[in-house]
């Protein structure tokens, strides 16, 4: 068997933070909110030493895997957050929750052989062969895989040939321990996502022209469910947009969707429960948009990039607040830079939170953005290619030129 292509390094390109964003901030006391404690954000001391290996089928607690290259060149690093450099390249696919594994598709003649790559050597430890041609489920303008529950146990895989009034699909373990489940449906559906346990596929059905809703499929009968799954506040109202990216946490999925009117959709994959969350109608439809929760995911924030504005959110309760402009604080790129870099994002990108504040990386620079005080400031020049965080808490930020910044929790 010919093996995977995965490229190791050992050669570093590493820059870390030493000052991102001044002296540690302090409670704003007119706001009185938890929220407005927000500390800096602190560099990986220089002396401190590499953690210990553990077995291989358990990430390295100081590695971040970072999906890189947008939908152009797609790949996803491995970076050694202790010592600030890419450790290995690897094929685009779905990362495990705990960032153990990669799982990488290929085609083996007429048949799909499917690989799970795992740390810390990233080799392929496991595999499983299916019959025929099939590809990851993928969402938002950059093809983000999204065929892995959120638990980490199961994976859904969609068929490239489809009749056009069918759609196909496999569900399999991802131990790779045992052959797949095949669903076969009558109609146009795409994957929204599975439910923790890989009992139910959540699917989006494609009614007449932009309409659409989600499904829901039994995986063990392959039986569709009547009746779609809807905000029960708003009834069987039809669902209109574009979804351009999503953050999972705690069971649920959380889409956010350009439109008319943006909103966001949060599915709790496990109890078959839904919200949508319609955003403040300044942030307009053709923005570009970016989605940070908090690690408990009950709480976060939709940023409109082009009209610098922030909006919070209760993810678990379906609500959204006023939305409120941001600001640029005349950071190393002067009083406007951070604005200018924000409306550099050319895509969706989920930003991530770190002590109460989101990191942003866009086009021309890493940028935080303090919600409590609507203050943006660029952390550093360049173009990001992605962002990603050790099970340890330190961010790994990897630039287009492969140098790598880590900002320590």
């Amino acid at each position: 068997m010919v093996g995977w292509r995965v490229t190791t390094s050992s050669v570093a390109l590493a820059v870390i933070v030493g000052a991102c964003g001044g002296a540690p901030a302090t409670p704003n006391e007119a706001d009185g909110s938890a929220a407005a404690g927000i500390a800096s954000l602190r560099p990986v001391p220089a002396q401190q030493a590499a953690t210990p290996r553990p077995a291989a089928t358990t990430r390295p607690p100081a590695i971040a895997l970072v999906r890189t290259g947008g939908s152009s060149a797609p790949r996803i690093v491995a970076v050694d957050a202790r010592a600030a450099r890419i450790v290995a390249d690897l094929p685009d696919g779905p990362v495990a929750p705990d960032g153990s594994a990669v799982f990488a598709i290929r085609g083996i003649g007429p048949d799909t052989e499917i690989a799970a790559l795992t740390g810390p050597t990233w080799a392929a430890t496991r595999y499983r062969t299916l019959p025929g041609r099939w590809a990851w489920p993928t969402m938002g303008a950059d093809l983000t895989p999204i065929g892995l529950d959120s638990d980490g146990t199961h994976l859904v895989l969609v068929a490239r040939d489809r009749p056009g009034d069918r759609s196909r699909f496999a569900v399999l373990p991802a131990s790779l321990d045992a052959d797949p489940t095949y669903i076969d449906l009558a109609g146009s559906f795409d994957v929204d996502g599975l439910a923790p346990g890989g009992g139910s596929l959540y699917l989006v059905e494609r009614r007449d022209g932009r309409d659409y809703a989600i499904r829901s499929v039994d995986v063990a009968s392959g039986r569709l469910a009547t009746d779609p799954v809807v905000d029960k506040r708003e009834g069987d109202e039809a669902m209109v947009g574009q979804a351009i990216g999503r953050v999972v946490s705690s069971g649920w999925l959380h889409t956010l969707y350009r439109a008319e009117e943006p909103f966001l959709h949060s599915l709790d994959a496990a109890n078959r429960f839904t919200f949508c969350v319609e955003l403040d109608p300044v942030i307009a439809s053709s923005s570009e948009l970016a989605l940070a929760l908090t690690p408990d995911g009950g709480l976060g924030w939709i940023v409109d990039v082009d009209g610098a504005r922030i909006e919070p959110i209760n993810a678990a309760e379906g609500l959204a607040g006023p939305a409120k402009a941001f600001r640029g604080d005349g950071g190393p790129t002067g009083a406007t830079g951070a604005t200018t870099a924000m409306g550099a994002t050319p895509r969706f990108d989920p930003s991530i939170e770190l002590h109460g504040a989101l990191l942003l990386g866009t086009t021309s620079g890493l940028v935080r953005l303090d919600p409590a005080t609507a203050v943006a400031r660029v952390l550093a020049p360049g173009h990001v290619s992605g962002l990603g965080r050790a099970s340890s808490g330190a961010v790994a930020v990897v630039f287009s030129d492969r140098s790598v910044q880590i900002l320590d929790r």
